[in-house]
């Protein structure tokens, strides 16, 4: 990037020396930005189980690299948080953890996970679980839609942040089922989705 000035993004970052990089290239004016997966912002490797729901590119990490990749997402230098959605079929993710596809399905519930692990526990503000997950991909990308005000398309997921609930894979649209959350009590239960405008999904 030193030599060309392209500007470079990175996908699923999970390590804390990974952070330290990218914080020192900002820091040095570089172009560069990235991205986080909630699983890890929200597990730790302790947690993983002999499941291929648990199976994923990079794989969960320790504490002292979540906590450095929160640090990282409140002071700036994660730019973006990303679900890494990956959907398989259930033979390909019933062969243990060593054994099973890389990758689990996240877009049903990441901000529910997100919201209910970092900002009802104060760690992370809701504006920056906001602008991580929607308004800095617009932006960094040049996508439409990632304003809410008057004159842009109504590109928006509507939530119900008192609504709690159990993480069941059998309720997913998504065809692939393979989630570590799978029984995870959460907050924030989607409701609406426009896309340009137009109701694309409603809770029934």
């Amino acid at each position: 990037m030193r030599k060309t000035g392209v500007a470079y993004h990175v996908c699923h970052i999970s390590t804390k020396e990974t952070v330290e990089l990218i914080r020192n290239a900002k820091r040095e004016g570089l172009d560069v930005t990235c991205e986080t997966g909630p699983h890890y912002l929200t597990m730790i490797d302790m947690e993983l189980q002999e499941d291929g729901r648990f199976k994923m590119n990079p794989p969960i990490r320790s504490a002292e690299d979540r906590d450095a990749l929160l640090a990282g997402l409140i002071d700036g230098t994660i730019d973006m948080i990303a679900t890494d959605h990956a959907p398989h079929t259930a033979e390909e993710k019933d062969r243990g953890l060593e054994k099973s596809l890389m990758g689990v399905v996240g877009l049903e519930t990441a901000f529910a996970v997100l919201y209910t692990d970092l900002v009802k526990t104060g760690k992370a503000p809701l504006s920056v679980i906001i602008e991580r997950m929607a308004a800095a991909p617009a932006k960094r990308f040049a996508l439409e839609g990632g304003k809410i005000e008057v004159g842009e398309k109504a590109n928006l997921c509507v939530f119900d942040l008192e609504n709690e609930y159990i993480i069941n894979s059998d309720e997913f649209l998504t065809m692939g089922k393979a989630t570590p959350f799978e029984g995870k009590k959460v907050f924030g239960r989607s409701k609406l989705t426009l896309i340009g405008g137009k109701k694309v999904w409603q809770e029934k």
